[in-house]
């Protein structure tokens, strides 16, 4: 190669290095904004799996507005009642969604969600890491009846709950969750026995009233033997709830039931039942929420009671024969409104004891013809039937 042909490769060579150079300039120069990654208390290599949990948004409507709540799995981690920032409340709880699954992807797990002030008398939130998840909408506070840190750390801590039982680890492992201190108590009040459920020397629930052949101190023994046993599998503050079972009140921890309320057990606490079980189901709930607390596990329990204020309500669907789709009658139905907007018929089960007593099962079901399994509609009671001359 001639000296004039080497001293143009070399010129042109130097020519695309410079250009190369001003490029990668021009680039920093262009996006100057660019943050470090986030350091999260979940390692990296947990993003590389295969499937991480995702959270997703619904909508439902209260009081004909459409409000919206964010899942991790089958557990709510927030529900958005109220529009903030010019943001509806489904376009919030969408938001907040899609920035989980960003902190996800990014490396956050169980532990890394919390509730932080953004500056003193500033409004509540829930980031991860240096990421804003979502903010208390400035109404939220006194719709479910407490402050807004309240209703933050709520919905920090359901997040990471769910993250917990997503990523198979419980909040404060490696150290094992000790037993639940729970005992039952006699006591006797009116004259009668009475069975007290006592969580370190703390009343959880009175009970006043008898059932079939037990007594209420074996009835409040039966609860905490079923409860210590639930807390051990990883029962957590938020899977206790109060429910309608074919027309009784019943509270559960996840699909376990605790104990039924008895019109007895009403009466003589001067309320209806299905209040009755919202008030034991909430003060279970919040004695499980200190059990976690008390073992130093990362996640702490809201400040103050955090309950959601949506309405019961009533509605008549048809009941509909399992795999045959005929109509055999009106059902009527009973639960949070949100719920009951599901359903859209009873479906009814034929089963036999003994080869010979029948036994009719009511199903409520968000589908108007059953198929070979039920989409069953929980939290959900058939509380009366009326029948059709067909």
């Amino acid at each position: 190669m001639s000296l004039t042909r080497k001293a143009l490769a070399v010129g042109a060579a130097l020519a695309l290095c410079l250009a190369a150079v001003g490029l990668g300039s021009m680039v920093r120069m262009a996006l100057p904004g660019l943050a470090p990654p986030v350091a999260y208390a979940q390692q990296a290599t947990a993003t590389t799996q295969a499937a991480l949990p995702q959270a997703r948004v619904e909508k439902f409507t209260n009081e004909g507005v459409v409000r919206g709540k964010v899942f991790i799995g089958t557990r709510e981690v927030i529900r958005c009642v109220w529009p903030s920032a010019e943001l509806e409340p489904f376009e919030r709880a969408s938001l907040a969604a899609g920035r989980i699954n960003l902190a996800l992807g990014a490396g956050a797990g169980p532990g890394d969600f919390q509730a932080v002030q953004q500056q003193a008398g500033g409004p509540w939130i829930v980031v991860a890491g240096d990421r804003v998840i979502i903010s208390v909408a400035p109404k939220e506070p006194a719709a479910y009846g407490t402050t807004e840190q309240g209703v933050a750390q709520r919905w920090a801590t359901s997040i990471n709950n769910a993250l917990y039982e997503a990523f198979g680890t419980k909040p404060g492992q490696p150290k094992p969750l000790p037993p639940m201190p729970l005992e039952a108590r006699k006591a006797v009040v009116n004259g009668n026995e009475a069975g007290v459920l006592v969580y370190n020397n703390n009343e959880v629930l009175r009970i006043l009233a008898p059932a079939a052949s037990m007594g209420a101190y074996d009835r409040a023994n039966i609860v905490a033997d079923r409860l210590r046993k639930a807390v051990s599998e990883g029962a957590m503050a938020q899977d206790v709830r109060a429910a309608d079972v074919y027309g009784m009140s019943v509270v559960q921890v996840g699909e376990t039931l605790l104990i039924t309320v008895d019109d007895e057990d009403a009466r003589r606490a001067g309320k209806e039942p299905q209040a009755l079980a919202r008030t034991w189901a909430s003060s279970i709930s919040n004695a499980i929420a200190a059990h976690y607390a008390s073992a130093g596990g990362s996640v702490q329990p809201p400040t103050e009671e955090w309950q959601p204020t949506e309405p019961y309500e009533d509605k008549w669907v048809p009941i509909i024969s399992v795999l045959e789709g005929v109509k055999l009658g009106m059902a009527r139905v009973n639960g949070p409104s949100s719920a009951v907007s599901l359903v859209q018929a009873v479906a009814q089960l034929e089963t036999h004891w003994k080869d010979y007593v029948e036994i009719d099962l009511y199903v409520p079901i968000s589908t108007k013809v059953p198929g070979k399994t039920l989409d069953r509609v929980k939290a959900v009671g058939v509380t009366g039937l009326g029948d059709i001359k067909l």
